[in-house]
């Protein structure tokens, strides 16, 4: 039943954003690259400047809207009109809010790849690279590690943040519609609070790490760089902490669902 639930998520997220906000985005950075290709002409280099401009709104659109459209989903889901339909299917509370669990993942992670490849479509020419090389490579040597590992960290990081932000936001709104009244209201309130808490548990959690490494706490006392080890070491502990709360939060929402459900 997991799998039937995941697919329905999945299409729903497609047919209402991944399928806009992704072609769109794609369109507007092939053009981009179109207009580029022009040379010696104002006017085309400033049409290539406002294509430019909505292709990075479309992937700001199309992650935002992935987030959103999660929230809105999960809340249709359980408290709006769908939810007398969705409390209706013999399935516990927990494997539905599990399908909305993976299908964000992977939503997110369609997402993240489709604004990566516009990113690459758009600036991907020889000089870029070169630059692009250029101001990686030495902080790649510094550290005795390689220009795909900090890419790939920086992906890493983005995902778990977003993804972190997408699981308060569910909590949020399970809590908020615990409330008796300004639901919605108490939704973002909650949601907020736990995104500080999140934040504050990750900061701490990097200090108390800094506490027992010199290195480490010279990135909160001073603009001394740590050394590679140490500057990986908190780097790895910050994506372990964020994917403990990923879990966390998941576990939460899932126990405050079968807690019951508020229906108007």
């Amino acid at each position: 039943m997991l799998r039937k639930l995941l697919k329905y998520d999945l299409r729903d997220a497609f047919n209402k954003v991944i399928l806009i906000y992704a072609t769109l985005t794609l369109l507007l950075s092939v053009a981009t690259k179109l207009f580029g290709l022009i040379e010696n002409s104002a006017v085309w280099e400033l049409v290539t400047s406002i294509s430019f401009g909505f292709a990075v709104s479309g992937i700001f659109g199309l992650i935002i809207n992935v987030i959103i459209h999660t929230w809105v989903n999960l809340a249709n889901g359980f408290y709006g009109d769908r939810s007398y339909l969705t409390h209706t299917l013999p399935v516990t509370k927990g494997t539905l809010y599990t399908s909305k669990f993976f299908a964000a993942a992977l939503n997110l992670v369609i997402g993240i790849a489709v604004s990566a490849a516009a990113l690459l479509i758009m600036l991907g020419t020889k000089e870029n690279f070169e630059f692009l090389k250029s101001m990686l490579l030495p902080l790649a040597d510094m550290y005795d590690t390689s220009v795909a590992w900090l890419i790939s960290v920086l992906l890493l990081e983005v995902f778990m943040q977003m993804f972190s932000l997408i699981q308060v936001g569910n909590i949020g709104i399970i809590l908020g519609h615990r409330c008796n009244g300004a639901k919605v209201a108490m939704s973002f309130l909650f949601g907020g609070c736990m995104y500080v808490l999140t934040t504050l548990i990750v900061l701490g959690a990097a200090f108390l790490c800094a506490l027992f490494n010199e290195n480490i706490m010279q990135l909160f006392i001073s603009n001394e760089m740590a050394n590679m080890d140490s500057l990986k070491a908190l780097i790895y502990l910050c994506l372990g902490v964020y994917a403990a709360l990923i879990v966390i939060e998941y576990f939460v929402a899932k126990y405050l669902l079968k807690k019951g459900v508020n229906v108007d």
